[in-house]
């Protein structure tokens, strides 16, 4: 191969233009040829380069390929924890419901009927007796208004 035509495919492959049967053939020149000009010694490096290269294996060891959870498969598996989880919330607080309170006694539930309605009647009294107690005086009042309306006339 002559000169002209060695550089003219040096000058097309540092292009970008080359085929991969014309990039071989340039490698063939620069691997085999003794006498190479002196402005083609860079492209005889770079190109024993590459096939210096090409001839070097790496001991890299194989990478299992981890097995991905799709997003979908995500969706289910969370669809299925939170359902269970509000089954268990559902039976774990109705059990506490059963009692029914009546009513409250400082605080305190109450869950016997028939205490609650004596607690009951027993704060009804007092409030009654307190009420009856206040009324005892609105009979002077009473007195004081017709006293009132016979001084007026």
């Amino acid at each position: 191969m002559d000169y002209k035509e060695v550089k003219k495919l040096a000058d097309k492959f540092f292009n970008g233009k080359t085929t991969l049967e014309e990039e071989q053939i340039l490698k063939d020149y620069f691997k085999n040829s003794k006498d190479i000009p002196p402005d083609l010694l860079y492209a005889k490096e770079l190109f024993c380069h590459f096939i210096s290269e090409s001839k070097e294996t790496t001991d890299i060891p194989k990478v299992k390929k981890v097995k991905r959870i799709r997003p979908r498969s995500i969706l289910v598996f969370t669809g299925i924890a939170a359902s269970i989880i509000l089954l268990f919330g559902i039976i774990f607080f109705t059990e506490k419901e059963n009692e029914t309170v009546y009513a409250y006694l400082n605080g305190v539930p109450v869950t016997d009927k028939d205490q609650a309605i004596n607690e009951t009647y027993k704060a009804i009294n007092l409030i009654s007796k307190n009420l009856n107690r206040g009324t005892k005086d609105l009979n002077y009042l009473n007195k004081f208004n017709r006293i009132e309306t016979l001084i007026k006339k």
